[in-house]
């Protein structure tokens, strides 16, 4: 369930998104478009061309679909403002993590103890993006009928978590004892056990944020209708998601399919596709 404080994050990204809608429609001598549509984003040093463009099976944690709308305002000939909210819902993940500890000597004996953990995550988020766009027109004069604009610029997104939970956990505990005689060790005890006792699986942020660069390519047709394809690549300075299970220690190793990164940035790479309307331009009354 959501916490108070996630709520009040969501009201306040709410009546952002409401007041800039109202600013953009009630402007003179502007012009302004909403348009809507589907984003694929990758995030983390896991980036995989191949995968992101499906290309080839993936089962990733770090790949998310989202479906968003976007308002467009346009006052210079040359410069935008560009506000979207987006959301992706019903994510599920198989989590999955492994702690080894080995201790001890050949001749006293080698204590080795193994304990894994899975669970299975589900999870749902908003995004919300505010960013500005210098616009290039191609100078290749394509038809009457359309015409094809150009935009880059810069992109800050924020994103709420509004649901996470975890069920089906399961956690395996294994330790055996060798002692080296000869070229291979002898195992003179094992033993092992199995629990469903539910344990936290992920260290989760409710307020994930990154700044990037954006590049769209937008194809206008009738000065009315686009279709437009987005491509942006951005840095945050942690991660949304990462394993609760911590090494400590030199003889200590953890394995996990979302691991500890301790990076300083994590790589995000946004890929989409939109439709859209352009309003007529007001003219001011004389």
């Amino acid at each position: 369930m959501p916490t108070r404080n996630s709520d009040n994050i969501l009201y306040q990204l709410k009546s952002i998104i409401s007041i800039t809608f109202i600013v953009i429609v009630n402007s003179i001598n502007a012009q302004f478009s909403v348009s809507g549509g589907y984003i694929r984003r990758t995030e983390g040093e896991r980036i995989n061309l191949p995968s992101h463009f499906g290309m080839k099976p993936s089962s990733a944690n770090n790949l998310y679909n989202s479906l968003y709308v976007q308002t467009t305002y346009q006052s210079k000939p040359r410069e935008e403002v560009v506000a979207k909210i987006g959301f992706f819902f019903g994510k599920e993940a198989d989590y999955y993590a492994r702690e080894e500890y080995t201790w001890g000597s050949p001749t006293s004996g080698v204590y080795h103890v193994e304990q894994t953990y899975t669970s299975i995550i589900n999870y749902s988020a908003m995004n919300v993006g505010f960013g500005v766009n210098k616009l290039l027109f191609n100078p290749k004069k394509t038809g009457d009928k359309f015409k094809s604009i150009t935009t880059i610029g810069f992109l800050l997104q924020a994103e709420v978590l509004l649901n996470y939970r975890e069920r089906n956990h399961l956690s395996e505990y294994y330790k055996s004892t060798s002692i080296y005689i000869g070229p291979d060790p002898t195992i003179t005890s094992e033993e092992s056990s199995s629990s469903d006792t539910t344990f936290q699986s992920l260290l989760k942020r409710r307020l994930f944020l990154d700044l990037g660069v954006s590049f769209s390519e937008r194809i206008i047709f009738k000065s009315t209708y686009f279709l437009e394809f987005k491509v942006n690549f951005s840095l945050a300075g942690t991660q949304r998601f990462s394993t609760s299970r911590i090494a400590e220690g030199s003889d200590n190793t953890v394995t996990s399919n979302f691991p500890l990164d301790g990076s300083i940035f994590q790589p995000i790479l946004e890929t989409g596709i939109g439709v859209g309307y352009i309003f007529p331009v007001k003219k001011k009354k004389t």
